[in-house]
């Protein structure tokens, strides 16, 4: 003798309502989301001193279309006599030690120089 499996009427067939497992959030997209967001010119560079990561902001800052300056060398931006400063600055940083310093960056489509104030801080690996 076969069971037959009875569906009750008063239980619901469709979709489940019930509260399951989130997707899991994608770390780098929620981080992309955050920097596109904000106001000021933020552009993040990994170890190899390039670009990672820009706002509209900071890429334009910088000369480049959002989509280009991925990838692009943060030192090709600071003008000649700053880059000692600079590179020891980031030195500090890549050894864990917080830095806050202002500078001149160089604008690469108009080679407009323009003073920023940079606050870079390390990252936990």
């Amino acid at each position: 003798m076969s069971k037959v499996r009875r569906i009750s009427p008063t239980r619901a067939t469709g979709a489940s309502t019930a509260v399951g497992k989130a997707p899991p959030l994608d770390l780098l997209q929620a981080a992309a989301d955050i920097i596109a967001a904000l106001p000021d010119a933020v552009v993040v560079t990994g170890t190899d001193r390039r670009v990672l990561a820009a706002n509209a902001t900071g890429a334009e800052l910088l000369g480049w279309a959002l989509n280009d300056v991925v990838g692009q060398a943060i030192a090709e931006h600071v003008p000649p006599g700053e880059r000692a400063h600079v590179a020891a600055r980031e030195d500090k940083v890549l050894a864990g030690e917080p830095q806050r310093y202002e500078t001149r960056i160089v604008n690469h489509r108009t080679n407009e120089e323009r003073d920023t104030s940079s606050n870079p801080r390390p990252t936990r690996s």
